[in-house]
């Protein structure tokens, strides 16, 4: 009994000392569940820290947060930076093993390391850590209002990272309909009737298109591509790798310029008649602050498919799961919506 109260007192006081690290929000609030912020008390606890820094970098669809985390000493020196992901068990066990079983495979340099992963003394959340370099983090967001030349030069940068992925490629048919359904289900497509009036999908849905698959981030919007003091993009946030069609990833980077809630501010671009004429990317881009980013997204998209209509395709699928979000602009999507129909349907000659 003696060595048992004398085991529940150093427990007492190590809970007692995690529990006084104090936790900093920098930028947008975080409404943190208590099980995360023990997490990451947890994780400042293993590296001599006072107080942690916290900013939100992104939430993917896993619905697990993604945070920068600074840990610093009681002098307030910086003790280690890292990229967290913080979700339930279930959410981080499929972050680990997309990670081991296809981010590893990647370039070296182009996916942070694994620095630390916690699955104990927070009820039924875990996290994994990831080292950066430097005092700062920066998303490919900052980048293109920092600096669009550099910007634009990252889309063929995380094409040759990801040449592994690209160099297992198989082609095959497809019908839109099964490339739609990869991105947003039947019973949700159902459920935005009054969002599609005037625009008839049927004839679209049963089309043919050549396509290559691949392994895909799945969510690669900018957000999901960090720098830090390195200068070199990192892919972050991994749950939805896996097969997908070959141009999903430069499409979504794309796209995520219009419709990612931290995109920055376009200066107008892009015009409703612009957004319908998104298969040109000479109408579509002319006037944006992005200009060259984007040109460099879609040579991305069109050389790794299996044809030029699996980029409508996939353009087609992405503008219609933008339509089950209430921040997105609807008119933006429908009129991208109406361009990749057309272009379908011409080529296929069932205009």
């Amino acid at each position: 009994m003696t060595d048992c109260i004398g085991a529940v007192r150093s427990f007492r006081a190590d809970v007692q000392q995690t529990d006084q690290i104090h936790l900093n929000y920098v930028g947008a609030p975080i409404n943190l569940r208590a099980e995360e912020i023990r997490l990451l008390r947890l994780f400042g606890r293993t590296h001599g820290g006072a107080r942690i820094e916290i900013r939100p970098l992104s939430g993917g669809l896993s619905g697990a947060r993604v945070l920068r985390v600074t840990v610093l000493n009681a002098a307030g020196a910086p003790q280690i930076m890292s990229v967290a992901k913080v979700g339930t068990f279930n959410a981080i066990a499929v972050e680990r093993t997309k990670y081991h079983a296809e981010v590893v495979r990647l370039a070296p340099g182009s996916f942070p390391q694994v620095t630390a992963e916690i699955g104990l003394g927070a009820g039924g959340f875990a996290s994994i850590f990831y080292g950066v370099v430097g005092a700062e983090v920066k998303s490919l967001f900052d980048v293109l209002v920092d600096d669009a030349a550099a910007g634009a030069a990252v889309p063929a940068q995380l094409r040759t990272d990801q040449a592994t992925w690209h160099g297992a490629r198989q082609l095959e048919k497809l019908r839109v309909s099964t490339i739609r359904r990869s991105l947003i289900g039947d019973v949700v497509l159902q459920g935005l009737g009054d969002e599609l009036v005037g625009i008839d999908l049927g004839p679209v849905e049963t089309i043919e298109v050549d396509v290559a698959r691949c392994i895909q981030h799945g969510d690669l919007h900018c957000a999901n591509v960090l720098f830090d003091d390195l200068v070199r993009p990192m892919v972050i946030d991994y749950p939805e790798v896996g097969r997908s069609l070959a141009s999903l990833d430069p499409v979504s980077l794309e796209l995520s310029t219009i419709f990612h809630r931290d995109a920055p501010n376009r200066g107008g671009w892009p015009s409703s008649d612009q957004a319908e004429n998104w298969t040109d990317i000479d109408q579509f881009c002319a006037g944006s602050p992005y200009e060259a980013y984007l040109r460099a997204c879609r040579t991305w998209a069109l050389e790794n498919a299996g044809s030029e209509q699996e980029v409508w395709a996939v353009g087609y699928s992405y503008a219609l799961r933008q339509l089950k979000y209430n921040d997105t602009d609807k008119v933006l999507v429908r009129a991208i919506l109406r361009g990749c129909i057309a272009g379908l349907l011409g080529v296929s000659g069932q205009a």
